[in-house]
């Protein structure tokens, strides 16, 4: 996003990063920042920390600075239960969880629809995963039943 088509209104989300390249290492230049920030009395504030106080904030003039990408607005939004992202359009999803606030931060867009092709992905990617499960029972009950007639049989140098 270009800085001159950066005007920082209150409620703004961004995700942004820094321009120019630098420590990017685990405790570097982005070690306590979510990425995520929220424009609030006229400063973008990083959402890594819950009071907004500290961390990272950034003014008019930082803008040159980061590389800015426009989320939404919260008047945009209305908050939602994270396994609501099983019936939604990606594109109708804001997820802001993050390292320092794990849950909790999940939106949908405004006049989101319940989108039937997500929801027939998610119901094969559970049906798959419930016959993996069932698959794996199988053999872990085949194994069992086998382990019950030996130690019947008076082995009892079997791991159970």
């Amino acid at each position: 996003m270009s800085d001159t088509m950066i005007k920082l209104r209150d409620g703004d989300i961004y995700r942004w990063a820094y321009r120019e390249p630098g420590d990017d290492r685990a405790y570097g230049r982005y070690h306590c920042c979510s990425q995520i920030a929220v424009v609030r009395s006229g400063l973008l504030r990083d959402t890594f920390w819950s009071s907004g106080n500290e961390g990272r904030t950034f003014g008019p003039d930082d803008m040159d600075r980061l590389e800015l990408t426009f989320v939404a607005n919260f008047s945009d939004l209305s908050k939602a239960p994270e396994y609501e992202a099983d019936y939604y359009a990606d594109a109708d999803i804001v997820d802001l969880n993050h390292s320092n606030s794990s849950g909790g931060n999940f939106y949908l867009r405004g006049g989101a629809q319940r989108c039937a092709s997500k929801m027939m992905e998610t119901a094969k990617r559970k049906l798959d995963r419930a016959l993996s499960d069932e698959r794996m029972a199988e053999a872990r009950a085949k194994e069992l039943r086998a382990k019950i007639i030996k130690i019947a049989e008076g082995d009892t140098t079997l791991f159970i």
